[in-house]
């Protein structure tokens, strides 16, 4: 075989050219994925941060009971408040039915509930842009500002149904 054989072969040689093209864009597609899959998982990790869940758990998934959770308050190396409390934070998650605005179509999204240690403090890159901050056993809800825009019944003052 040699170049003088190209032009005789040369559906041969396009097909393997073509093959070789595909299989390399899959490969490179295929790690694309992946590496967009990682940055979306890892998008609010930081150093300072350690989320715990249970063995097995991913996302939502995770069930710690309370008294299991607490030992979390006296582990070394747990950044204290002000106050001298440790900054620690429990979350529960609920799935709730809205409305879309624009649409009035049905949906179902995760509400998280957290402990009242979520503060500046705790957060500095959160802020409120309207209202006030939740005060611990009041069952208030503080809605982010595309969930105000996009679902009816998230506004100040608007009243919801929550059933876990």
């Amino acid at each position: 075989m040699s170049l003088s054989d190209f032009a005789q072969r040369i559906g041969s040689v396009l097909t393997i050219i073509i093959g070789v093209t595909c299989a390399v864009a899959v490969l490179v597609s295929m790690l694309s994925m992946g590496a967009g899959a990682r940055r979306e998982a890892l998008v609010n990790a930081r150093d300072d941060r350690v989320v715990l869940s249970s063995l097995g758990a991913r996302g939502i998934g995770s069930s710690i009971p309370r008294d299991e959770a607490d030992t979390v308050l006296n582990l070394p190396g747990i950044r204290k408040g002000s106050d001298g409390k440790p900054l620690v934070v429990f979350s529960a998650v609920v799935l709730i039915e809205a409305r879309r605005r624009l649409t009035d179509r049905r949906i179902f999204f995760p509400v998280v509930g957290i402990t009242g240690a979520f503060t500046k403090e705790f957060d500095p890159a959160f802020h409120l842009t309207e209202g006030r901050t939740f005060h611990p056993g009041l069952f208030e809800l503080i809605a982010s500002n595309p969930c105000v825009r996009q679902f009816a019944g998230f506004e100040i003052g608007a009243r919801r149904s929550i059933h876990a």
